[in-house]
């Protein structure tokens, strides 16, 4: 399984820098490609909360607001095998629902863990495979129903909302993400996803990377973004351009903001491959 999952990475990657080459000796193009991307990528920095690095000190951390409470419950879409974040969530006193089918079971085991060997999709759509994914609505309909039983409705309405959603799904978050009901998303309270192929959907006419992080900024701000150097990027000057970019979000019904600092090097933020630098750029 993991075998699998490994060579989906490297064709992708393959792929990627084929596509990353175009853009290496034409700077003027390459600006001009992110520039939509990056007039949305306002970061803003909650009143009251600092932001902690979860899990992992390189690949499979995150930065989440320090905001953790026993009443939530996690969502985690992409396990792979590394599961540091999801275990420090569990820790918490989170449960932490997770998915993943190309892996058999998971590295290590929490009180917490509840484990699905299941790939996440948005739509069935007729596809032949449907006894191997769920779809991310179906996920967020069962979790609800395990919220429901673990705090009242009146706690719910006091803490406001309980959902934590971790994905990283190798390019599958585009469907995933423009298939969420949104009435789902405002019961997220923060949200990291791994955006990957950020080169050829930023090419695309209708790119479905503008329309996730649009869809995901109606309910929620974004708090951190962080170029991932395990993807393969473009550096011009001393800026660099990524192909794959993680961002962080936290509900705006839950929280008071301001703004912060537009840059992928927040203190906490580590290079994904600890054996070169962390990518670079501030706009």
């Amino acid at each position: 399984m993991f075998a699998t999952q490994f060579a989906v990475r490297i064709r992708n990657l393959e792929a990627s820098l084929f596509l990353i080459s175009n853009y290496a000796i034409d700077n003027q193009k390459l600006e001009n490609t992110f520039k939509k991307l990056f007039s949305l990528l306002q970061i803003k920095q909650p009143l009251g909360y600092g932001l902690i690095r979860v899990g992992s000190k390189d690949d499979g951390g995150y930065l989440l607001a320090d905001d953790f409470n026993s009443n939530y419950l996690a969502i985690s879409l992409g396990i792979g095998r590394n599961v540091e974040a999801e275990y420090f969530l569990a820790e918490c006193g989170i449960g932490v629902i997770m998915f993943d089918g190309t892996i058999e079971k998971l590295p290590m085991q929490h009180k917490n863990f509840v484990f699905n060997a299941k790939n996440v999709c948005g739509k069935f759509d007729g596809r032949k495979s449907q006894g191997n994914l769920v779809e991310i609505n179906q996920i967020f309909n069962d979790v609800e129903v395990k919220l429901q039983s673990k705090t009242n409705h009146s706690e719910q309405e006091k803490i406001g909302p309980l959902l934590i959603l971790l994905m990283d799904i190798e390019g599958s978050e585009y469907e995933t993400i423009l298939n969420i009901n949104e009435d789902y998303l405002v019961k997220c309270r923060q949200i990291t996803v791994e955006f990957h192929n950020v080169f050829s959907e930023l090419t695309n006419e209708n790119s479905r990377l503008l329309l996730c992080i649009r869809k995901l900024k109606r309910t929620h701000e974004i708090i951190a973004v962080h170029g991932n150097n395990y993807g393969g990027s473009i550096q011009s000057g001393a800026r660099d351009y990524p192909d794959v970019i993680e961002i962080s979000f936290l509900n705006k019904s839950s929280y008071q903001f301001t703004d912060g600092s537009n840059t992928f090097n927040h203190p906490f933020s580590m290079p994904n491959n600890s054996n070169l630098r962390d990518l670079r750029h501030t706009w």
